[in-house]
Order: C-alpha cells, then structure tokens, then sequence
C-alpha cells in the first residue's frame, strides 16, 4: 500500500471528525471513567464528556482493496479534544507494519509503541493492538498519555 495515499486519508479523515468535534455543542455526560471501543479500553479523565452525535460504530470502510471496519467515539472539555478511532482489519498481518509507517515521532505512552504525528496545532498518536490500529487525535499531544490505558 502507497504509505502517502494511507496516511493522507488518515489525516484528511482525522481533521473532519476534528473540525466536527470542536464545533459541537450537543455534549453528552460519559458518567464514567472508561469506555470501550471495539473492544478496546480508554481511560476518559472525568473532565471530558462525549459528544454522541459524533460518534461512529461499525461502518464498513475501504482503501483500495482492503477493508476495515471503523468505530470511534469524541471527548471534549472546555479546552481541550481527542478523538479515538479504532480501525479493525480483521486482523490483517500488515497492522503492525501499516502503523510502523504512519508517524513522524517514536514514542511510548503507558507501554504502547506508537508514532506522533504533528501538524499546524493538530497531534496524532497511532498504534497497533490486538490486530486492530488505534488512532488519537488532538489539539493537544500532552493528553494522549490520559486517555491510553
């Protein structure tokens, strides 16, 4: 897979959900301090509070031939976004490798090898787990390492 094209979808994708996020009003009380997306655990500080409208649950996506099946959920407080996509390619060999390929930056946050990306006041932490590639974004970078469990 063209590592351009992949990442240009990515971040195109990523800063629409973004955009939408920061202008949202109808916010939604998360009540709790975790959540679960496809399977996969976040810690959700009890400042932040979803934004359901924007919320995305098993759509079938596609980049060339490949498939996958995108769920992701939109936390806000009154400074700060993140957005969390997890992206199941069921499995697909290839995630970790896709990932490997993705980042500017090498970083560890909570034990998880991913790669931030950076980008006109807008940060990305993507990683691979449980075959499945798990994608943060932020307007703040300093915020991942909250959400990641």
């Amino acid at each position: 897979m063209n590592r351009k094209i992949f990442f240009s979808i990515l971040v195109f994708f990523i800063a629409i959900l973004s955009v939408g996020v920061t202008a949202a009003v109808d916010l939604q009380s998360n009540g709790n301090n975790s959540a679960s997306i496809a399977g996969i655990d976040f810690n959700i500080p009890e400042d932040f509070s979803e934004n359901k409208s924007l919320r995305i649950e098993n759509q079938t996506k596609s980049i060339g031939s490949i498939s996958y099946v995108l769920n992701s959920q939109a936390y806000e407080n009154a400074n700060d976004f993140v957005t969390i996509f997890v992206s199941n390619y069921n499995n697909l060999e290839a995630s970790d490798n896709i990932v490997n390929h993705m980042g500017d930056e090498t970083v560890y946050i909570n034990g998880e090898k991913g790669y931030l990306h950076e980008g006109n006041s807008f940060y990305s932490f993507t990683f691979e787990k449980e075959g499945k590639i798990i994608s943060l974004s932020s307007n703040n970078k300093d915020i991942f390492k909250d959400f990641v469990t």
